[in-house]
């Protein structure tokens, strides 16, 4: 439980990968988004789903971790 006793299941970082996932094998847009742009992207999870996705070309991950 979080400090305000809010939750949520399953956990929204889970949501929004799901969400992400979802449009990019949309069939409206599968033939035409070609890259991929993550921002926060320490654990590499949502690259593990998208680099199987053959219609994306680039994926650009950004971590600001690493730029303090």
């Amino acid at each position: 439980m979080s400090v305000t006793g809010i939750t949520f299941d399953p956990p929204v970082y889970e949501q929004r990968y799901c969400a992400a996932v979802q449009i990019l094998e949309d069939s409206r847009w599968i033939h035409e988004i070609k890259k991929v742009t993550e921002f926060g992207c320490a654990e590499m999870r949502l690259f593990q789903l998208i680099r199987r996705i053959e219609t994306i070309e680039n994926i650009l991950q950004v971590c600001s971790l690493y730029f303090i």
